[in-house]
């Protein structure tokens, strides 16, 4: 039920687009003028992301230089801009309220400065927040005004993400066919894109609901397009999706032994490359399979480490699954009273992220928007 990482980047798509084919020393001669203008900030914000897998540290230091150029020159979209940049290095960090924090700033200045596709992106990035914090019906209004939005303008970028997005809810709630339909419909329009990242991101929702469905071949066959696309786009959150994938449908076909060895590969990669979330998901699936093999014991250190981690993170999905682990180990190892008391700790945070009536309203969102849609088609 792992919601894929999403990198949205709003107010100056169609630069960073442009600005694609620049290397890092063309941008550093732009930002040498030392013009204080928007396009300095654009820059700035661009030659801050070339930094962003290798030195987050130093990404953040040149899209805080783009955010204060912008607040000194007046420029609020370039201010509102900030928080498309900077949620990425806070959602790797594990720091989903800090990142909910400045996309609900940045949709403020966008309604009052910004255009349709500004108002999609904002939208987007907030409801990935509340997705991250496990509030589904939340994320979901967000999603489809974001599609909206899309939809207005025929942005098939946002169109792709929000439907990817709608994707990661419904399999979060545990509709997996609808989640499918709802990812399937995204891959379509990042193979009309021609973007291999969307096209991995999208795949990554796919190969989960095939997981969860239990088409574990599928899966496999999935997540090993998404980890090819990692290594040719050298981006290390598709490789480590793609491992970690293969290492949950090998869990679900049973082969314990070789599922071990590619959780071991995430949780190695995911430490050394500070993917906590990543961390987080390998403890996860390690505790779990070792509790299916009745290695009871070696699960324990796992499992606490996940909940941990989830109580960082807010991640309230992931901890009640953790609880569901830990149950099932005291059961394992015939502490009852241990057992019956983590699996009321399931059941309690279960209840309240996934209960009917979440279900329902996300549900029937969808169903009017989808009503509302046709009626004025």
């Amino acid at each position: 039920m792992r919601k894929s990482l999403l990198i949205l980047f709003a107010g100056f798509i169609s630069f960073a687009s442009q600005a694609q084919g620049l290397n890092r020393n063309s941008l550093e001669r732009t930002i040498n003028y030392n013009k204080k203008d928007s396009n300095t900030v654009n820059v700035l914000y661009q030659y801050g992301e070339t930094y962003r897998q290798d030195n987050p540290d130093s990404a953040t230091f040149y899209y805080n230089k783009a955010k204060e150029l912008s607040q000194n020159i007046g420029y609020k979209k370039g201010v509102a801009t900030y928080a498309s940049y900077q949620i990425v290095i806070l959602n790797n960090k594990g720091l989903f309220k800090e990142a909910l924090s400045l996309t609900l700033d940045a949709l403020d200045i966008f309604k009052k400065y910004g255009n349709k596709k500004d108002l999609s992106v904002a939208n987007l990035n907030v409801g990935s927040e509340w997705e991250y914090l496990s509030d589904f019906s939340t994320a979901s209004e967000y999603y489809l005004i974001a599609k909206k939005y899309a939809e207005e303008i025929d942005d098939k970028k946002m169109l792709r993400i929000a439907n990817n997005n709608l994707a990661s809810v419904f399999i979060n709630l545990q509709e997996y066919a609808k989640g499918l339909e709802y990812a399937e419909k995204a891959y379509e329009l990042a193979v009309e894109l021609n973007n291999k990242t969307a096209q991995a991101n999208t795949l990554c929702n796919i190969g989960t609901a095939s997981n969860n469905l239990k088409n574990y071949d599928k899966a496999i066959s999935v997540f090993r397009e998404v980890g090819k696309i990692g290594k040719e786009e050298k981006d290390n959150i598709n490789i480590v999706s793609g491992w970690l994938g293969i290492a949950d449908a090998l869990k679900g076909k049973q082969m314990y032994a070789l599922a071990i060895k590619y959780y071991d590969t995430v949780l190695y990669f995911s430490r050394h490359e500070e993917l906590p979330e990543y961390t987080l998901y390998a403890n996860m699936g390690m505790g779990q399979t070792l509790i299916e093999s009745r290695k009871y014991l070696k699960a324990l250190p796992y499992l606490n480490e996940g909940i941990n981690l989830a109580h960082k993170f807010g991640s309230k999905n992931e901890l009640s699954s953790l609880y569901e682990y830990q149950s099932n180990l005291y059961k394992g190892v015939g502490k009852l009273d241990s057992a019956l008391a983590y699996r009321q700790k399931f059941e309690l945070l279960r209840d309240t992220i996934l209960g009917e009536n979440t279900k329902n309203t996300v549900a029937n969102l969808a169903a009017k928007y989808e009503f509302k849609k046709r009626s004025t088609d």
